[in-house]
């Protein structure tokens, strides 16, 4: 497997050579990944907060990216 160039853009689960497909990048798996965390945080008080959560997830997701650097 070729070392990952850009944690923003590269994907995490590169595809079999050949395949085409990128799939889901390492900061996109980051921020998902934080997410579980932030929804098991704020357990029910979730309700209309989407867009900050998401915005909290990808902040670390790419604190998490730049730690890698």
């Amino acid at each position: 497997m070729a070392a990952i160039q850009n944690y923003g853009k590269d994907p995490a689960f590169p595809p079999a050579a050949g395949a085409n497909k990128q799939g889901i990048t390492i900061r996109d798996y980051f921020a998902a990944t934080a997410l579980i965390g932030l929804t098991t945080a704020y357990a029910g008080e979730i309700e209309g907060r989407s867009r900050e959560l998401a915005d909290q997830a990808y902040a670390l997701a790419d604190a998490m990216v730049k730690a890698r650097e």
